[in-house]
């Protein structure tokens, strides 16, 4: 384990790297809510230090809890998790150039230009600003094909005919909220239309229920004759057999494993609880431990 890093230290030598490459504070924010929700998902593995499985399982798991998120959205995470393999491997890191789509034209080439200087002069990055222009553009470009010409006439009917077969993105939506609201301030248009842009509904995902059978299935594809495999046996049963939370079981020690029972207190719900210790159970945590488990300094 001594040549792995934890998860923590990777996360901020990365943050910081991005406050010295002058990153926005946007962008920078979402890379934090991307470790914070990947260190979340390391925990309940439970590892504390990167590797590239972790990295490629988190990324899946993210594809199939949020069937919503956008092109974009998903390379954001796929950056993030390739920054800390780069931290990890010592390797500089070096981004994917892509070629820079182009804008989309209209009637209103004049206002995209305002609004592209008005950008650089609130100091922001060049990405961003183009990622912000795209997005206003191709917005125009629609306000155009529904026949307006001149924004001082646009109305809250208008935003809803133009929002209502588009299928945009939750960023894409405010990008142009953030465009509605400069153009109010600087008289483009007589009423601040931000809160009329229709909100884009957000994807769930659907919770899994498998049935008993589709259980064992899955218990007995553990192979058991390694030792992560006879420690993730352990662990399954544990969930499986008495519905411990996967934090919960993150948290048990030495001290929780009784004669005939297993003592501990919820994380979420500080309550103690008792369960019993079943034979299967028992049976399997001796192997891991007596077999298997790393010896204690």
């Amino acid at each position: 384990m001594s040549n792995k890093k934890m998860i923590s230290d990777l996360v901020s030598e990365v943050l910081t790297r991005m406050e010295g490459e002058n990153h926005s504070r946007l962008t920078i924010a979402d890379y934090r809510r991307i470790y914070d929700k990947f260190a979340a998902f390391c925990c309940d593995i439970p590892t504390r230090y990167f590797s590239n499985e972790s990295g490629q399982m988190f990324l899946e798991t993210v594809k199939l809890q949020h069937p919503g998120y956008d092109r974009h959205r998903l390379l954001l995470y796929e950056r993030a998790i390739l920054r800390l393999k780069c931290i990890e491997e010592n390797v500089v890191w070096k981004p994917n150039q892509h070629k820079k789509a182009e804008l989309c034209s209209s009637c209103f080439g004049m206002v995209l230009e305002a609004y592209s200087n008005y950008l650089q002069q609130n100091a922001c990055s060049e990405k961003y600003s183009h990622s912000q222009l795209l997005a206003v553009s191709k917005f125009l470009q629609r306000v155009e094909n529904h026949g307006i010409i001149q924004l001082k006439i646009l109305t809250a009917k208008h935003i809803y005919d133009i929002f209502v077969d588009w299928e945009y993105s939750i960023r894409t939506r405010r990008d142009i909220c953030a465009f509605l609201k400069y153009a109010y301030i600087y008289k483009i248009i007589s009423t601040n239309l931000a809160a009329t842009v229709p909100a884009k509904k957000r994807h769930y995902a659907i919770p899994s229920v498998y049935t008993p059978e589709e259980i064992e299935k899955i218990l007995a594809t553990v192979d058991r004759n390694t030792a992560t495999g006879k420690r993730n046996y352990a662990i399954m049963l544990l969930a499986a057999r008495l519905g411990i939370r996967r934090s919960d079981i993150a948290a048990l020690t030495f001290d929780s494993l009784k004669s005939n029972e297993i003592v501990f207190v919820q994380t979420k719900t500080k309550r103690r609880q008792s369960l019993t210790f079943l034979p299967e159970i028992k049976a399997a945590i001796d192997d891991y431990i007596n077999n298997s488990r790393p010896k204690s300094s």
